[in-house]
């Protein structure tokens, strides 16, 4: 039991690392360089932002709907809970991050 609470809990930290990582690349970078894309003062285009940061803004969405429910089933843990289920329940918006690895080699 001790040892499949510890898992879980790993997890969820793992997916609360992810998903500030993936707000700091919104809010510090795509935000701030899209504001700047058409502008005399533009450092990256449209086009290359959507290239770079392709989906990411989905990924994120994606991201913080599965932890909030990670984070509710772990914060009422037993030793017959489960959460294999929660990751089921998001497989077919799990899409969106094979897009986004697929377009990696564009991207550089």
């Amino acid at each position: 039991m001790v040892l499949r609470q510890h898992v879980a809990q790993e997890i969820l930290q793992t997916e609360r690392n992810y998903s500030n990582t993936l707000t700091t690349m919104v809010d510090h970078y795509l935000v701030p360089l899209r504001k700047l894309a058409g502008t005399p003062k533009e450092i990256v285009s449209k086009e290359d932002l959507r290239t770079v940061f392709y989906q990411l803004e989905v990924i994120r969405g994606i991201n913080s709907l599965m932890l909030c429910q990670l984070e509710e089933r772990i914060a009422a843990w037993s030793p017959s809970q489960v959460i294999g289920d929660i990751f089921s329940l998001f497989s077919s918006a799990f899409k969106a991050y094979s897009v986004y690895i697929n377009s990696y080699s564009a991207a550089l």
